[in-house]
């Protein structure tokens, strides 16, 4: 685990967009942020996964995230490889944050090169 994955671990409440603490966001920063997520991921086409999909995937991880490897209490699945394989070796189970990196925080080093 590398310096900046472990200071993500501590510090969960970071916004994936900017990087800032959610708790220093004003107001007109956060809904920035929140409007930069949704306009980045409008034109996304959705598949979603299945149930026993999604299940065969948290039974294969143990209940944990791949990426950062702590239990999840909210679980959010992955798409490896693109929205268009739907299949059990393109799904991965995140927590919200990693989930939330993998998507938007390019910019700020945030993001496992294993996922």
């Amino acid at each position: 685990m590398n310096i900046t994955r472990k200071l993500m671990t501590l510090c969960l409440d970071i916004c994936p967009v900017c990087g800032k603490d959610r708790y220093s966001h004003e107001v007109w920063e956060a809904n920035h942020c929140k409007t930069k997520m949704k306009i980045s991921s409008k034109f996304l086409k959705r598949e979603h996964f299945s149930k026993p999909t999604k299940h065969a995937v948290m039974k294969r991880q143990q209940g944990k995230c791949v990426s950062c490897g702590e239990y999840m209490v909210h679980v959010e699945f992955h798409h490896k490889n693109g929205r268009h394989d739907n299949s059990v070796v393109n799904c991965i189970a995140l927590c919200r944050d990693c989930h939330a990196s993998q998507h938007y925080g390019a910019s700020f080093g945030f993001i496992d090169a294993s996922c």
